[in-house]
């Protein structure tokens, strides 16, 4: 039997902003490859094998665009789900409290995590 799945807002906002921090960083590579790759071609490299990489690189640029386009979009949509968890864990809390206080039992401190 697997262990009992435990998500907080917390983590899923953290795991929002790695994402974030890898698309950074992903881009910046990106970046380097194409900058040196260029500078290779244009000064070096000329003939139908320059114009194949050239194709290539054309490519390859349109896959790390559409990587970093979904990665984003997964950092973007774990952000929502971080929001509506903390928002249904706030209203849940507003709820045992007016339930708590109908039923006039004393108010129960959470403890720190």
């Amino acid at each position: 039997m697997s262990a009992p799945l435990e998500v907080d807002f917390e983590s899923l906002g953290q795991g929002a902003s790695d994402i974030r921090t890898a698309v950074h960083d992903a881009e910046a590579q990106i970046q380097k490859v194409r900058k040196e790759c260029e500078d290779l071609v244009q000064v070096a490299w000329h003939g139908h094998a320059s114009q194949a990489f050239n194709e290539l690189m054309i490519q390859y640029n349109k896959h790390a665009t559409d990587l970093n386009e979904a990665l984003d979009g997964i950092g973007q949509l774990i952000d929502k789900v971080s929001a509506n968890h903390s928002n249904t864990d706030q209203d849940q809390s507003t709820v045992v409290s007016n339930v708590m206080a109908d039923l006039q039992i004393p108010t129960v401190t959470p403890l720190s995590a």
